[in-house]
Parts: structure tokens; sequence; C-alpha cells
């Protein structure tokens, strides 16, 4: 059927009409600016997140039909949320996704990119004890919840930090 063609029997939704085509799409938009212009990308993917108004179908949490859509929508979510700080980070604005970045560590123990950002904005920030406690605690967790240990830029960003090289990107 032509969903876009009135009828008694769908509502008629214009291309571009839903809040989640938008987010995609200026979250792509701004995830293609990072390497070139990440203050760019920045406001881009900060426009897409300010669509976002609590969890996708929240209202439907208890039913099959929205649950994958669900968890989908959620990870596109994070993934923008983990662009964005590493636009910001791009930007040197080190010191502002700190606290963000620790609170975002507690809801999703097991991102591994939200750790390399927090033990970089840490280290940025002249606090490089505080980020290898950072790696070290996630390189504990993932040990003993799934016996597997960080990845090899992880390691590496933790060898930048114990060598206390300035040029860690």
């Amino acid at each position: 059927p032509d969903y876009h063609k009135p009828t008694d029997d769908f509502v008629n939704v214009d291309p571009g009409e839903f809040d989640v085509e938008t987010f995609e799409r200026r979250a792509a938009e701004g995830r293609s600016l990072l390497s070139s212009d990440p203050a760019a990308a920045a406001v881009e993917l900060r426009a897409a997140l300010d669509l976002w108004r609590g969890a996708a179908f929240e209202d439907y949490a208890d039913d099959e039909f929205a649950h994958f859509e669900s968890l989908r929508l959620g990870d596109a979510r994070i993934d923008a949320i983990e662009d964005r700080i590493g636009a910001d980070l791009a930007c040197g604005l080190d010191g502002e996704v700190v606290s963000e970045l620790e609170l975002l560590r507690q809801q999703h123990p097991l991102r591994e990119r939200l750790v390399e950002y927090q033990a970089l904005a840490l280290y940025r920030s002249g606090r490089a004890a505080e980020a290898l406690r950072a790696i070290g605690r996630f390189r504990r967790h993932l040990g003993d919840e799934l016996g597997i240990d960080p990845s090899p830029r992880l390691l590496r960003l933790e060898e930048h930090v114990l060598l206390h090289d300035d040029k860690i990107q």
C-alpha cells in the first residue's frame, strides 16, 4: 500500500514527520562531520539528541511489538551521545564532559568508548591518576563479568597516560 496516500485505513504521514527520522538524519550528518569539523558535528548531534523525551516506546514497555525497536533506538541514542562527546573532546571541552561521563559510565558499564572518553577527559584535565583508576575499574569489571580484557585501543590509551604523553588524541 501507498502509506503516503490518504485513505480511511491509514494515518497520512509525510516523510520526515517522525522525530525518529529527524534524529537519525541529524545524527548521521553529525557523525559525517566528526573528523572534518567537530564543532559542527557537536551542533548536529546536540540537535538530534534534543529530540529525545524519555525512552523510546516508554508507554509500550510491556508490549512485545515495541521491544526490538526500543532497543535499536536506545542504542542509536547512546551512540549519538558518544559521538557528541567525541566531538566535544575534539573541541577541547575536556573538563565540561567529565561529570556527564561518570554518570553515563554508571548507566552503561560495558560501553568501552565511554571509558576511553572518560579517561581521556580526566587526563587532559590534569587528573591522570583518576584516568588510570577509571581504566582499572573497567578492566576489573570486564574480567569479573565476562572474563575478557579491554581492547588494544584502551590499553594503548592507558599506556599513554602512564607515560604522561602530551599528544594523546
